[in-house]
């Protein structure tokens, strides 16, 4: 599975996975103007390959949610080499395409990005960053309700492995809520039909399911990603 650019990521901590690759394109493609949001962007690559994949290019701000301050000098990089390059769409990163955890360039397992990708970034949203805990977010903080928002959230429970305190371990693991505290967030700044994509660990599906129908969620797509370990579900539910 390749990617659409070479992104900067911490020296040393959590590196971005084969997970966000697959939820990126597995957004939905939006076509009318709106506002969405990638909720604990990281280093940005949901958001971006989403983009890159032509998946938001109708929306009119695609805002970074991060609350890690370790993100915080790659983040505002790969959003402005992203510019960059729709701006001089024959440009190119410094090397080839920097893969996921997991993932190798040039390989098969996904769809390329278009071609014209740089052209749909020049074409499409604002890019903002946000740095706020996703909790105490409000429709304020992005100028109104969202239309659509992505998540590749922790996906172990605060305590389930060592290692606390260190950036990996706060990428990894629910140090700022658990799943519930997402849906809820995520339920405060959508709008009323707005949409929720996320990826998540099929063993622990039971209980995401059941907060978001608690929350009014309905389930719209559901897919699974057969992997070593733990299945993976691309999920997206209507507000």
């Amino acid at each position: 599975m390749t990617v659409s650019r070479d992104y900067r990521q911490p020296p040393d901590g959590y590196r971005f996975s084969r997970d966000s690759i697959l939820l990126a394109r597995f957004a939905r493609p939006v076509l009318a103007r709106g506002r969405a949001a990638d909720l604990g962007a990281g280093c940005g690559a949901v958001g971006l390959e989403a983009l890159a994949a032509g998946r938001l290019r109708g929306l009119e701000t695609l805002f970074m949610v991060e609350a890690d301050r370790v993100f915080e000098e790659c983040l505002a990089a790969n959003v402005a080499d992203a510019v960059r390059a729709a701006k001089m769409p024959d440009s190119t990163a410094s090397g080839p395409p920097s893969a996921p955890d997991g993932a190798a360039p040039g390989g098969a397992d996904g769809p390329e990005p278009p071609a014209g990708a740089a052209e749909i970034l020049a074409g499409g949203p604002d890019v903002v960053v946000v740095w706020a805990d996703w909790r105490e977010l409000t429709p304020a903080d992005f100028g109104g309700p969202l239309d659509y928002a992505l998540c590749n959230p922790p996906f172990f429970p605060e305590g389930a492995s060592g290692g606390e305190g260190t950036p990996r371990y706060r990428a990894r693991h629910e140090t700022r809520g658990g799943v519930g505290d997402l849906l809820a967030a995520a339920k405060a700044v959508l709008a009323g039909d707005g949409l929720l994509a996320l990826c998540w660990p099929r063993p622990r599906l039971g209980g995401l399911l059941e907060g978001a129908r608690r929350l009014g969620f309905a389930a719209e797509r559901l897919e699974t990603v057969p992997r070593r370990g733990a299945d993976l579900v691309l999920l997206e539910f209507r507000a």
